[in-house]
């Protein structure tokens, strides 16, 4: 594969870095339950995956229960869930090739306040900047504006550039902001020009 053509690659965060999605829905069916309501279906489950908290409490939560839940929200300690998060297999291997070939890295995200506390329980700081999180947009995916940030941070085209990502959102922020697309372990993501099924294998197409 020509590293020269990439000036970086941008990840998702939740179903690409890290597996995450049993945190997530203990996560959400402890607001749930705190609310006296029943624990979510596999739709819900599939769409707090990739939405931001509030967009995910407005999907799950009667409207006039939302100022409980996100109390509820507040008072649970992400760190409680961190023993229901790994990282994805292979991905640190290709997070040291990216870095030996001089490929930047960055994280696009939906996550907020709990980027922080994932970079530092698996020690992932040195590998990535920026880290864009719902905070520091005002529309986060899919809109393309986090990507746009990303690419006036490195000053990079976005024709050199690709986001790995495993939703429906990950792809259409790619296609909306016009940087190449990667999916993870998707192969219904049919703008992808790539579906990745492990990390190692990509390591190895980059560094022959």
């Amino acid at each position: 594969m020509d590293l020269a053509k990439y000036q970086g690659i941008i990840f998702d965060c939740d179903g690409v870095l890290i597996q995450s999605k049993q945190a997530n829905k203990k996560f959400y069916n402890l607001i749930l339950s705190k609310l006296s309501l029943p624990e979510m279906d596999s739709g819900q489950e599939d769409y707090v995956h990739c939405h931001t908290v509030p967009e995910s409490l407005q999907y799950i939560v009667p409207e006039h229960l939302l100022a409980r839940a996100n109390q509820a929200a507040a008072s649970i300690s992400y760190k409680e869930l961190i023993p229901y998060i790994d990282l994805q297999e292979g991905i640190l291997e290709f997070l040291d090739c990216l870095t030996r070939n001089g490929v930047r890295c960055a994280v696009n995200t939906n996550r907020s306040h709990t980027m922080e506390l994932i970079l530092e329980q698996f020690d992932l700081y040195t590998y990535f900047s920026p880290v864009v999180t719902s905070l520091d947009v005002e529309n986060p995916k899919p809109d393309p504006e986090s990507v746009c940030y990303i690419l006036n941070f490195w000053n990079a085209d976005n024709r050199n550039v690709v986001f790995i990502g495993d939703s429906w959102v990950d792809e259409q922020t790619a296609i909306s902001s016009g940087v190449e697309f990667w999916a993870y372990r998707n192969s219904d993501l049919t703008g992808a020009t790539r579906n990745i099924l492990d990390y190692r294998d990509i390591s190895r197409d980059f560094e022959n």
